[in-house]
């Protein structure tokens, strides 16, 4: 497994950077690597690992500067090979009716895993989660976005619960001031922001990040006034000329249609109308243009509130920010039809009425994210519009769409996901006055478990409750039970994972190669050991299969400080380019059955010790045939 390790320069001047990593329990292929990081810039250097057998491993990165050292250190779990027939028990348990489960093994389990998580429906889902953004470092002003707007939700929760200076709530503190600094350094010369992977200026992480910075400074973090103007003024100036934004570098997965930039202008609109009431308000009317801005993304977006079939979460975004221009004495400023009191009172019907939550997701890695960002709005609209009873039913359907679609044990899906639903769940009353009670887990009648829950104190036993390990377990029948007295029903989940072949792997030979069924492929690659800065790096690779059906793939990372000659590529004869490595890695089309030799050349322009990451070929048709090449150090003079 090829492991990249990003490292970022947080500085203003180029820094050297030695990139270490190592293990005892992992075979770790590449040698310390020298990087040359430029100011706010990020080097990444490749290692890679091999898991010789199931279990728990640890490892450490370590990157030095002449001046500076950074550790990290975490664990792997190995699996065994293959996918595990998963076995899935779910459902309640009360103070009248425990949960009841056998789990049964044979010797063939002889590698399994038994997780078992228990939820209670109230604001605990949203603690256990927690613990999944709080801490996981700094990959992108969107990652950090989210975990941002998670965290400031909880933290809200804490001081409004007299829990403001437990050891969580200066946990989540000291992780949110360092994050107060990454996403304000991280703001581009225009004002906004980008995706980790592209440094081009976006609207919709730019929303993202000004939302985070916005929680931020209202519970005290030090964001800059500077930095929240030059966002206002990003988006007044990228506005097109029909009051929308381009989402051209957003909806890379559903594609960007009228449909992908509304929603986009939604959110921005939503977003920006936070700034209402704040003491920001002033300055920000007298320095940028926030009132103009206001009033047309509002006279642009409130005919969405009249279409046929309403999207909930721009309906959402719309509905609260011409909520907030109301309540804040601009009915006369916003030229809506009829006016703006009856275009609030129509969005909201609407909204309570709305029976699916369906709405587009920006990308793959947001996948439910967009429906649980949907589910946020409502409540949130709920929670500050008036008339209760007209929600009721629309915030039960939201609250049973969180709580259905995350596992126990796990969160909903990604970052972002998880950061929505929590700061839903926040809005949400956490526990009944008093509740509190003993979760009991028993396994062949013997109390493993016993987890104390005290709404005093819901952090602790929500960490507790999410994943309950249940150790590995001899063959037969075992009988499983978890019971809770309190006066809320809890929901259990227990999952079962069976591996029934072996376990246990050897190093693989250089050349690799795999066989099935008498199908194989070989790679074979050589590198430059040591070349001068301008010098091109050979990567010579000698392909070979045999009773192999279809095409073969070839993918070979690129190593960091190097770049793919394009005109290596176009002189390869016999060999379709499927990606030219501009993402990172050469992709090429081979013909399976033949022996396949050629060249790819790599420019250098800095110094530096790196990996050059193995070759991985596969057949398209077959995909458990395939083969991996030796990795290699290259230095550069």
């Amino acid at each position: 497994l090829e492991v990249p390790v990003a490292v970022r320069n947080l500085t203003d001047e180029a820094r050297e950077v030695r990139v270490a990593f190592s293990s005892d329990e992992l075979p770790v292929w590449g040698e310390p690597q020298t990087l040359t990081v430029e100011p706010q810039g990020t080097g990444v250097a490749a290692f890679t690992i091999e898991a010789v057998r199931p279990g728990t491993a640890r490892w450490e990165v370590r990157a030095e500067t002449a001046t500076l050292e950074d550790v990290e250190q975490r664990t792997v779990t190995i699996r065994p090979r293959g996918e595990p027939a998963t076995e899935l028990v779910e459902g309640t348990a009360s103070r009248d009716a425990p949960f009841r489960t056998t789990i049964a093994l044979d010797l063939a389990d002889r590698w399994h895993d038994v997780r078992l998580g228990v939820t209670m429906p109230s604001v605990v889902p949203a603690l256990q989660d927690l613990d999944r953004l709080v801490g996981a470092g700094y990959y992108g002003t969107d990652p950090a976005a989210s975990g941002v707007v998670g965290a400031t939700a909880v933290l809200r929760y804490l001081r409004a619960t007299g829990a403001g200076t437990s050891g969580d709530a200066r946990r989540i503190e000291t992780w949110l001031a360092e994050l107060t600094a990454a996403i304000q350094l991280a703001q581009n010369d225009n004002g906004g922001w980008s995706w980790f992977w592209s440094p081009a200026t976006n609207p919709f992480v730019t929303a993202h990040a000004l939302d985070a910075l916005l929680e931020l400074r209202a519970l005290g973090f030090p964001v800059l006034q500077d930095v929240l103007e030059r966002a206002v003024r990003y988006f007044a100036a990228a506005r097109q000329p029909d009051g929308l934004y381009l989402a051209d570098a957003i909806a890379v997965w559903e594609g960007a249609d009228d449909r992908v930039r509304r929603s986009v202008t939604a959110y921005v609109f939503e977003v920006l109308t936070r700034v209402l009431g704040t003491e920001l308000e002033g300055a920000l009317r007298q320095n940028t243009a926030l009132g103009e801005l206001l009033r047309g993304l509002a006279e642009t977006l409130a005919p969405e509130l009249q279409t046929a079939d309403p999207d909930p979460l721009v309906t959402a975004h719309v509905v609260l920010g011409l909520g907030r221009l109301l309540r804040h004495g601009m009915e006369d400023e916003v030229a809506v039809e009829p006016n703006l009191v009856s275009a609030v009172v129509e969005g909201k019907r609407r909204l309570a009425r709305i029976e699916d939550l369906a709405h587009w997701e920006p990308g793959w890695y947001d996948a439910w994210g967009g429906r649980v960002e949907a589910a946020y709005a409502l409540l949130q609209a709920a929670h500050e519009l008036e008339d209760d009873g007209a929600w009721e039913a629309a915030r039960r359907q939201a609250i049973e769409f969180l709580l259905s679609t995350r596992p126990a044990w796990g969160a909903w899906h990604n970052q972002r996901g998880t950061a929505y639903a929590i700061r839903a769940l926040m809005l949400l009353e956490p526990a009944p006055a008093g509740e509190g009670g003993t979760v009991l887990v028993k396994l062949d009648g013997t109390v493993l478990h016993r987890i104390e829950t005290s709404a005093d104190d819901l952090f602790a036993a929500a960490l507790a409750l999410r994943d309950i390990e249940l150790g590995t377990l001899p063959p037969g029948e075992h009988t499983l039970e978890v019971s809770y007295d309190g006066s809320l029903k809890a929901r259990v989940a227990l999952a079962v994972d069976r591996w029934t072949g072996s376990g246990e792997t050897t190093a693989a030979p250089s050349p690799a190669s795999d066989s099935t069924g008498g199908a194989s492929v070989e790679v074979f690659r050589e590198a430059s050991a040591e070349v001068q800065v301008g010098e091109p790096v050979v990567l010579s690779f000698d392909v070979r299969s045999r009773a192999v059906a279809g095409p073969l793939v070839l993918e070979q990372p690129i190593p960091a400080g190097t770049r793919v000659n394009r005109t290596s590529l176009a002189s390869l004869e016999g060999v379709s380019v499927l990606a030219d490595g501009d993402d990172g890695t050469v992709v090429l089309g081979l013909v399976a059955g033949e022996r396949t030799a050629f060249e790819v050349r790599l420019d250098t322009d800095r110094s530096g010790t790196v990996a050059v990451p193995p070759a991985v070929v596969r057949s398209t048709l077959q995909p458990e045939v395939g083969a991996q090449s030796a990795s290699s150090t290259l230095v550069v003079r």
